[in-house]
């Protein structure tokens, strides 16, 4: 056995080298060694199709950017302000970051629900689909908001839904029911009145001047005399809202003859909501920042063969009229437009 530091041939078997007492025992452990080498078939080939160096360089790189999507979602961060401002439309900030199966499933299903609360406006159904309509809005900007800062606890979850919700119905929702309670203002039917029943939601549109042939919302308060027995007098006091037509406007000249209304000289083309048969001859100017509308529908409502009535109960100040009712909205079995 040769030592492998002055090269002694030694005795086999020996642990030491007889010349320089080496440990012989290195000797075994350090040998030769021949790794396999590639023939040059092989390497030839790899040089022309580099397919195990192209998988282990995406590899590599697959983790690197693994390693640095970990590091950015640790540190919280808001989408910038082009994605942030898209959040007022469900689903626009997802096309705008190229996820177009988010964005869709998003946006139309905003839609569906603002298509089923439309025509229950005002209704308890029209509520419950107007929420669902800002749930799936919420739901998509806190889908948004959470891709750049995933929340990993149960709390921050609820926490952040919480506050998307609140910041969205603060910026989009407030604003928004403003501006829509100024055109549209439903009302609930309380009590039979003309072609109304009761728990009709009737919409009121309060910009409009009041024209001759609208059907407006108004205060009302008459009272009714009779006897019901021939010797007691009882009066009914009705305050409360009416719908009725507008049939002269301040300053036009009203008549009555043989149950045919005359506006200014022509025979009116209107008639009140619940038209009931005219009688008598009167001839009155209705005063200004004054409406004529005869209340047929209100309940108690005598007839209209006394002229005093006409003029005590069916001038109706201007500041009395809330706006113009056009849509029945609710139910849906007797969804009408009013004319």
């Amino acid at each position: 056995m040769q030592c492998t530091n002055c090269g002694f041939q030694n005795m086999p078997g020996s642990e030491v080298c007889g010349r320089c007492a080496t440990s012989l025992g290195l000797a075994t452990a350090v040998m030769d060694v021949h790794p396999p080498r590639a023939s040059s078939t092989a390497k030839l080939a790899r040089r022309l199709f580099p397919i195990r160096k192209d998988y282990f360089r995406m590899r590599d790189a697959l983790h690197v950017e693994a390693v640095a999507a970990r590091i950015h979602s640790a540190t919280p961060s808001l989408p910038r302000p082009s994605v942030l401002a898209r959040l007022v439309v469900p689903g626009w900030s997802h096309f705008l970051l190229r996820q177009r199966v988010r964005g869709h499933l998003f946006l139309w299903g905003f839609i569906a629900c603002l298509l089923l609360w439309i025509p229950m406006y005002g209704s308890g159904w029209g509520s419950v689909w107007l929420g669902m309509a800002f749930s799936v809005h919420a739901s998509a900007a806190l889908d948004i908001v959470t891709q750049n800062s995933p929340l990993a606890s149960v709390r921050q979850r609820i926490g952040g839904s919480i506050l998307v919700a609140l910041v969205l119905g603060i910026v989009v929702y407030w604003p928004c029911s403003l501006l829509l309670g100024e055109f549209v203002q439903p009302h609930h039917v309380q009590a039979h009145m003309a072609a109304f029943e009761p728990g009709d939601v009737i919409l009121v549109n309060r910009w409009p001047s009041p024209r001759r042939g609208d059907v407006v919302l108004y205060s009302i308060t008459y009272s009714t005399t009779y006897f019901p027995d021939g010797h007691r007098r009882l009066t009914n006091v009705y305050l409360g809202e009416n719908i009725d037509r507008i049939l002269a406007i301040s300053g036009d000249t009203v008549q009555c003859e043989s149950g045919q209304l005359i506006v200014n000289g022509t025979p009116s083309p209107w008639l009140p909501l619940n038209p009931r048969p005219m009688s008598g001859r009167f001839t009155w100017t209705v005063p200004p920042f004054h409406c004529l509308i005869l209340p047929s529908g209100a309940p108690g409502w005598p007839n209209l063969s006394d002229p005093n009535l006409w003029q005590t109960t069916g001038n109706v100040a201007l500041e009395n009229i809330v706006g113009r009712a056009y849509l029945r909205s609710s139910p849906l079995s007797r969804f009408h437009v009013i004319r």
